[in-house]
């Protein structure tokens, strides 16, 4: 039931909160305007923020899989896959 919700509400409030942040603190800091001038394409800095998003979805998915493996288990106890 909590990984449920978890799925359905928590984990796509936490990409939005992740994402948005990602590029506005680069707009807040001041760090656009460095790396726009740099001799680098925009489509890299883009693929660098999309690889850096799918890596902290990753760790938040799996977070959220262990919290709920430990929550459950420690309610329900770890007897195994068997119905209760």
């Amino acid at each position: 039931m909590f990984l449920e919700n978890a799925i359905d509400l928590f984990i796509p409030l936490l990409i939005m909160i992740v994402a948005s942040d990602m590029v506005s603190s680069e707009n807040s800091q001041g760090t656009i305007k460095l790396l726009l001038t740099r001799p680098v394409e925009r489509w890299k800095i883009l693929l660098s923020k999309y690889v850096t998003l799918l890596l902290s979805v990753s760790i938040i998915v799996a977070m959220t899989a262990l919290l709920s493996y430990l929550l459950s288990g420690i309610v329900f106890g770890y007897q195994g896959w068997g119905p209760p």
